[in-house]
């Protein structure tokens, strides 16, 4: 994958940290962002729950809003696209 924000590796990028169960965050990057899930419930999308799981991948656009809620300890990943 091209590199083309002037970060290292393959496009990662620092995730935000992981919110409160329930909890909400906005994508903090000036750019499109996917994200890969894991050990997530419910992932909500623009206020739009995504179904009874949380799907593993998906795509946040600059200023999007995810909202989450999990149990244990969950954990993702972020890239730039």
């Amino acid at each position: 994958m091209e590199n083309v924000r002037g970060l290292t590796g393959i496009g990662n990028i620092a995730a935000p940290t992981i919110p409160a169960t329930s909890s909400a965050l906005i994508n903090p990057y000036p750019f499109r962002v996917g994200v890969f899930l894991t050990g997530f419930n419910q992932v909500s999308l623009a206020g739009v729950q995504t179904g009874a799981a949380a799907p593993p991948y998906l795509e946040l656009l600059p200023g999007q809003q995810i909202g989450v809620a999990y149990a244990g300890t969950p954990s993702w990943k972020w890239f730039s696209l």
